[in-house]
């Protein structure tokens, strides 16, 4: 196969002006969190994101053969990318209106049990971000979250989830 500069030029414009009109997005398969971040700042129209989060391995330059760190794509560095701040100059999905997540259960496997997604702290931070008025992105109305159990449980978490509830968020975690 020749490969040819010019049409990788072409089918990168070609993907990058898809992504950039597509309104909803599903992504079913497994990146870095990087990659994640630059392939949704490029889907800045999005207003539904779908993710299924599997996990991937990544083997440490110079480790034996069979040694790897496992990670998930979803995590904080992610959901902060996507929290509307007054101090935040590009915020990822502006537009977005709809929000599932869906990590996988890989972690329960032996060996991968310190595995972590995203914290109980960015997520609340995300939805609370996406729920204030003034701000430059889109009213978020609809979230689902399927993660393993996170610190869920205290007192001031589930006051602010309730909040987001009875604020008209429809939130299932």
């Amino acid at each position: 196969y020749d490969f040819d500069h010019n049409g990788m030029d072409q089918h990168h414009s070609a993907f990058t002006h898809l992504l950039g009109s597509l309104q909803h997005l599903r992504l079913e398969f497994t990146m870095t969190d990087e990659a994640l971040m630059e392939c949704l700042a490029l889907a800045q129209n999005v207003t539904v994101l779908e993710i299924v989060d599997w996990v991937f391995a990544v083997r440490t330059w110079g480790a034996p053969p069979g040694t790897h760190r496992h990670y998930y794509q979803v995590q904080d560095t992610v959901l902060q990318r996507l929290t509307s701040e007054p101090s935040s100059t590009v915020v990822l999905c502006p537009h977005l209106e709809i929000f599932r997540l869906l990590v996988s259960l890989y972690y329960e496997q032996p060996g991968k049990s310190e595995l972590v997604s995203i914290s109980t702290p960015a997520l609340l931070n995300f939805l609370e971000s996406r729920r204030g008025t003034g701000n430059q992105t889109s009213k978020l109305r609809i979230c689902d979250i399927l993660m393993p159990a996170g610190d869920q449980s205290s007192t001031t978490v589930l006051a602010r989830f309730t909040h987001l509830m009875q604020d008209g968020l429809r939130l299932r975690v």
